[in-house]
């Protein structure tokens, strides 16, 4: 995982290293990098691209602290007008 520079965003890389010495000829070493690759597509995408993998569950987490942090920061400004109602009266009261 690489930050790429927005936040709460990452790049996924893999890499994958094969070498196969000898006199292998390329037609029986291209099914085998093939496959390699797939499955490295298929496990990024199951972690990564929405079955419940670690990145889904981080999201959540994170939306349910966004969503907790709006609710109170809501509380906190009904709070201080409540208490600017009750105090601008009084106020006014006081200085006539």
């Amino acid at each position: 995982l690489t930050p790429n520079g927005r936040p709460e965003s990452f790049d996924v890389e893999y890499i994958l290293q094969l070498e196969i010495g000898g006199k292998i000829p390329n037609f029986m070493v291209a099914p085998i990098v093939s496959e390699s690759v797939k499955n490295m597509f298929k496990h990024a995408k199951d972690v990564f691209g929405g079955r419940d993998g670690e990145i889904d569950d981080y999201i959540a987490e994170l939306k349910a602290k966004q969503a907790q942090e709006v609710k109170l920061e809501a509380t906190a400004s009904t709070a201080v007008e409540d208490v600017m109602r009750n105090e601008m009266p009084r106020q006014l009261v006081r200085t006539s």
